[in-house]
């Protein structure tokens, strides 16, 4: 009797296991799949909305294999938490040896470890709906700033000055204040008879760019003058 009656509970919890088991793989290729497409929107918002100053198209290749590792590593721990215990000691060594020098950039990692905690989660319809929403908040901010503040540009003059010209800084400062809505002097190296400074500019158009350094190249011959988009970093 004992042994006709163990049988049946055998076959019933290898079929609840094996059901289990594929409904895990299931779930997981799903949220696989929709952390993908997540890391691709964000990667696109990134490069077209972001203000960093890194490489932001190479930065941004990096936002897929990590919201899917979140995925995989959240779908793995979530129904043991022995599990999550000893992640949480393996994690501890972790070292990253190249920092983060934008705050930016470490906004959206953050953005994209908690997609893909939710979509590891199952929590698919309040993930998506937040993180759209968050997407769209910086999308506005993005076009608010810019139609407020106009265009901003990192502007780097190299100057070998004439031996008479004592007061460099403040030449060029004064052709840049002419013409800017608004400028930062951010780094000046000066040497004997020379002169390296980087501002950073707001102009309202292209105008007050090209008159701005029609001026620098009639006020300091043999200037080298480099300008710097701020958001899509071609070099003029």
């Amino acid at each position: 009797m004992p042994q006709s009656t163990q049988l049946p509970l055998d076959q019933v919890r290898d079929h609840v296991r094996e059901h289990f088991e594929a409904t895990t793989w299931q779930s997981l290729l799903a949220n696989l799949g929709m952390g993908f497409i997540a890391a691709v929107l964000l990667a696109w918002h990134f490069r077209i909305f972001g203000s960093s100053l890194s490489n932001r198209r190479e930065f941004s290749r990096t936002f897929p294999m990590i919201l899917m590792t979140t995925i995989l590593v959240i779908g793995i721990v979530k129904n043991s938490w022995q599990l999550g215990l000893g992640l949480v000691g393996a994690l501890s060594i972790v070292r990253f040896r190249t920092p983060i020098k934008e705050p930016e950039e470490l906004a959206y990692l953050f953005l994209a470890i908690g997609l893909g905690i939710g979509f590891g989660a199952d929590m698919w319809q309040p993930t998506t709906v937040a993180g759209l929403a968050i997407l769209l908040a910086m999308a506005v901010i993005h076009w608010t700033r810019r139609d407020k503040r106009g265009k901003g540009l990192f502007l780097s003059i190299e100057w070998a000055h004439p031996s008479d010209q004592k007061r460099p800084l403040d030449a060029i400062s004064k052709i840049i204040g002419a013409h800017a809505d608004d400028n930062d002097l951010r780094r000046v190296d000066r040497a004997a008879d020379r002169l390296d400074a980087t501002f950073f500019v707001d102009l309202a158009n292209m105008d007050q760019l090209s008159d701005m350094l029609a001026q620098l190249t009639q006020d300091c011959p043999g200037a080298n003058v480099t300008v710097i988009d701020q958001n899509r970093l071609p070099s003029v």
